[in-house]
């Protein structure tokens, strides 16, 4: 190994000595490059070429220029000095780091040099950064100096704190740094903005105003001795100033003591979350009572019972509202304070109607008027027979629900045996049928014959309900509520209380109407005692009318048949038999059902319903009820035919037909004549005008009367047109009758005013034809 390293020394100096003689003894570059790298194979020497392969260097001579770059710039990346350097990265790497593992004033991060001087210099520029903005964030400085946040935070700011660096870290956040000063100017901002609030406050609102970070803001609040309180600590919670707690409470109790009552509305606007608690809590030894809207003390209370107790003792009425707050006013509030002050013994002597509460004194003067108009309206409903035919048609109805209810038993009871009778078939005990107590309790002494024990509980149940149904439905309205209207409505705004007319008619409807109902059946009690003894006198009476009836379709038959057509003949006799000979059967049935005890009872014939009719017939006595089936369907049939039913009703009844008296005939019909000119001269309907018009010439140029409705009235001008009618009077009528199709297809204001001026000046020349007209003889000479 010396004999080697002598071998060096001695080709150095030969190697100087070369260099150091002149340019004919010195080697080339050729021979210099062989030299070093067979000195490179044998390993005598270690050396680092530049990354051209130009030049090369020793480690210790590349450690050197590294740490003079170092040593200059404080800071140096790897990557870049190996172009200062002009040395590969694989070079310098492990060099880099040796010097840091030797050197504890340097360090290699992140593929750089720092050295303690480049830290201190760091230091102290966030020193200064730190005196100018009063707070700092090392993740701001990260960017800044393109290092890591825990080093600058580990081994530049924590090492230099106190020393070089003068501030403070957050006790959260470790990463952010403030000085005294800033920490100071902020606690003065935030005493400053939180003494001076003195209403709930948004958080978010104070950290605006003062312009501070939020985790600042919070972070000192603990350390200022606060006015308030916060209900979160975050940017969304409230700060509320003990301040405004105290003029709530001071507002809450001075309220009520004036007033008595406190709204839940205006404690909540002072900024009350839960107002009843509130209340509550501050009003503790106060007798509250919570109402919808707001709580009242005894004193309202109190004020509201002496008031109602002295409207009691002068029976009088009592407005609620009217001695209450305006707070107060809603209905459900009032209706709440209402029921607290009614006591039973109170609830007796009154009716409340929403707000006001009326005494049974009040009531009763009020509607005495109407229970007098009762006991009238009870006389004429009998006296009309209205009441009469209410319970026909009660008893009816009564009598079909009977047998309803006695086929539906019957179904079920046969439903019920053939079920038994199934299930009687087969099963164990050797075939033989076992029987088996029954466990149902039977009510001993039942009255009611028709109630079957083996019907459920339901069914009973719904056969009262049906019951109750059908009696309500079959109500006679003897006192109706617009009739107390009339009566209370003047009283009741004389009061100011016109808003409780239809409540109270409403209310009471019911029970007027019942205690008439009861004063009918009184009066109709009586009349039946009454009936009885006018029973003969009724019967003359209907038999002069029933006469009359025959008599005038008799007549009426006469003048339907001076028409020659058939088919108006006919549609004449269904009219005459529809109107007239209707109520000659109404007349003659409802008779026999006085006959027949079917519980008409009235000497003044109600009309019937068809319904009624078939009913008396299907009830009557068996002598009555052929006879007066046949006078039934005769109305469907012709006039004779009804003529002949009708006779031999009346022999069934013990009623004379009386004979034809032609003397009489004819005063008939000069009565029936005078009657239609009356009727012309009191009308002005142009319609009926016409209709009468019609009629009274016919009657007049034929001699005979005519039974006919407003449809027939074109048929009888053309009747008319065949020499009872001048051309002049014909055409007049025409233009009546057109007129009056006119004014009802009129759709128009316009045409049909102007269709009423043409008919004003008809109307007048009609009447005066038919008033002054004279039959016209076969010479056009005209004679009466």
């Amino acid at each position: 190994m010396n004999a080697d390293w002598d071998e060096i020394k001695r080709l150095a100096a030969d190697f100087q000595k070369a260099q150091l003689s002149s340019t004919l003894a010195r080697l080339s570059e050729r021979n210099c490059v062989e030299v070093v790298s067979l000195l490179l194979e044998k390993g005598l020497i270690d050396l680092v070429f530049t990354t051209d392969g130009k030049e090369y260097l020793t480690h210790d001579q590349l450690r050197k220029e590294i740490e003079e770059e170092l040593f200059v710039n404080g800071r140096i990346n790897l990557v870049e000095i190996t172009k200062t350097l002009n040395v590969d990265l694989q070079k310098i790497q492990p060099i880099a780091e040796i010097i840091a593992q030797e050197d504890s004033q340097v360090t290699l991060i992140l593929g750089q040099l720092i050295s303690s001087e480049y830290i201190i210099r760091v230091a102290s520029e966030i020193n200064e950064r730190l005196s100018q903005n009063g707070e700092i964030n090392i993740s701001e400085l990260t960017g800044a100096y393109d290092l890591p946040s825990d080093f600058l935070l580990n081994e530049v700011v924590q090492k230099n704190l106190g020393k070089v660096i003068f501030g403070k870290q957050d006790s959260n956040n470790p990463r952010l740094l403030y000085t005294p000063a800033f920490i100071t100017r902020c606690k003065a901002k935030i005493r400053g903005a939180l003494n001076g609030i003195t209403k709930p406050t948004p958080v978010s609102a104070i950290i605006s105003q003062i312009g501070m970070p939020e985790r600042i803001f919070f972070s000192l609040t603990n350390d200022i001795s606060s006015t308030g309180t916060m209900t979160s600590r975050s940017a969304a919670g409230v700060y509320v100033p003990h301040i405004y707690t105290k003029t709530q409470i001071e507002w809450v109790k001075s309220f009520f003591k004036q007033n008595g009552y406190l709204e839940y509305d205006s404690v909540a606007a002072l900024g009350v979350g839960d107002a009843k608690q509130f209340i509550l809590k501050q009003l503790a030894g106060e007798k509250l009572t919570f109402l919808d809207r707001c709580v009242v003390g005894q004193r309202m209370i109190d004020q509201v019972e002496s008031t109602l107790e002295e409207s009691i003792a002068t029976s009088s009425f009592l407005d609620v509202s009217t001695i209450l707050p305006s707070a107060i006013a809603g209905e459900e509030d009032v209706e709440k304070l209402i029921k607290i002050v009614l006591t039973p013994s109170k609830q007796r002597l009154t009716q409340v109607f929403n707000n006001l509460v009326l005494t049974t004194k009040y009531i009763d003067n009020l509607l005495k008027p109407v229970y007098e108009i009762g006991d009238v309206n009870a006389k004429t409903s009998v006296d009309s027979g209205s009441y009469q035919k209410y319970i026909a048609d009660k008893t009816i109805k009564h009598k079909d629900g009977e047998i309803d209810e006695q086929i539906s038993k019957a179904d079920k009871r046969d439903e019920r045996r053939k079920k038994a009778a199934s299930g009687k078939a087969g099963g164990g005990a050797q075939g033989r049928e076992t029987k088996t107590k029954s466990t149902k309790k039977h009510q001993r002494g039942n009255k009611n014959k028709d109630f079957d024990d083996s019907e459920s509980e339901e069914e009973v149940q719904n056969a009262t309900n049906n019951k109750k149904k059908a009696s309500k439905d079959a109500q006679l309205t003897l006192v109706s509520v617009g009739d107390i209207k009339k009566v209370i409505k003047m009283t009741l705004e004389n009061d100011g209380l016109e808003e409780l007319v239809t409540e109270i008619a409403n209310y009471y409807q019911m029970q007027i109407n019942k205690y008439a109902m009861n004063k009918a059946q009184e009066m109709y009690e009586v009349s039946l005692q009454n009936n009885m003894q006018n029973r003969k006198q009724t019967h003359s009476t209907l038999q002069d009318k029933l006469n009359n009836y025959i008599n005038d379709i008799r007549l009426y038959e006469k003048g339907l048949k001076m028409f020659t057509s058939v088919d108006v003949q006919s549609q004449l006799s269904k009219y005459l038999l529809k109107s007239l000979g209707s109520e000659f059967c109404n007349e003659i049935t409802y008779y026999v059902a006085l006959e027949s005890d079917l519980n008409f009872a009235s000497s003044i014939n109600p009309q019937l319903t068809n319904e009624q009719k078939n009913r008396i017939i299907a009830e009557c006595e068996s002598i009555f009820k052929q006879p007066l089936t046949t006078l039934h369907k005769s109305l469907n049939e012709n006039i004779e035919e009804f003529l002949t039913a009708a006779e031999n009703m009346l022999g069934i009844c013990s009623m004379i037909l009386k004979k034809i008296d032609k003397k009489k005939d004819k005063q008939i019909i000069l009565m029936h004549k005078q009657g239609l000119l009356d009727q012309l001269y009191k009308c002005n309907e142009p319609s009926l005008v016409l209709h009468l018009a019609c009629l009274i010439i016919f009657t007049i140029g034929t001699g005979c009367m005519i039974h006919a409705s407003g449809k027939f009235v074109s048929t009888i001008l053309d009747f008319l047109a065949n020499g009872l009618l001048s051309d002049e009077d014909h055409l007049l009528l025409r233009k009546f009758h057109d007129l009056v199709l006119q004014h009802f297809k009129a759709d128009n204001d316009e045409v049909r005013a102007e269709i009423i001026t043409k008919l004003d000046e008809v109307i007048p020349k009609a009447k005066d034809m038919a008033a002054n007209y004279k039959k016209i003889g076969k010479n056009n000479d005209k004679e009466e």
